[in-house]
């Protein structure tokens, strides 16, 4: 674990991100180079797809813990691949991965429509790895609780 600061009474511990790998669907190209980007410079192991056969394909090769996903794929439905990930419908991906829905179009419902399918949170982008941190430092906290007790 990484230590913020060095005061003990005011320690905040960080996860070592480099022990997660975090694959990110985008089909927009630019979304998907800025995500990579900032994922990569705080220490996360990123891959990349640009359509869920690609995601499928590269998950077959590699652990991934966290899954960043564009919930307005062109020419995919994340909100069925998340179902197929939750109903144990693709083996190649654990049914209990981190999965993030992502978007920068503000559609009716698209935060209910995410939760409903599976995906554990939802971000408008621009990508705010602040939030991101946040909640994924929660999740491996509790993870790790539940796997320890």
């Amino acid at each position: 674990m990484k230590q913020k600061n060095q005061y003990p009474n005011d320690q905040i511990l960080e996860p070592d991100y480099n022990l997660f790998t975090v694959l990110v669907l985008d089909n927009n190209y630019l979304n998907l180079f800025f995500t990579k980007r900032v994922l990569k410079r705080k220490g996360f192991n990123v891959i990349d797809a640009v359509s869920i056969s690609k995601a499928i394909n590269k998950i077959k090769d590699v652990k991934v813990d966290i899954l960043i996903t564009e919930v307005l794929l062109r020419k995919s439905n994340s909100f069925k691949f998340t179902e197929a990930i939750r109903n144990n419908e693709i083996r190649e991906i654990k049914s209990d991965i981190i999965i993030i829905g992502y978007s920068s179009k503000p559609k009716n419902n698209i935060i209910y429509n995410c939760l409903d399918a599976g995906m554990d949170m939802f971000f408008y982008k621009p990508f705010d790895f602040g939030i991101f941190k946040d909640y994924i430092s929660k999740q491996i906290k509790s993870d790790t609780q539940m796997t320890h007790s």
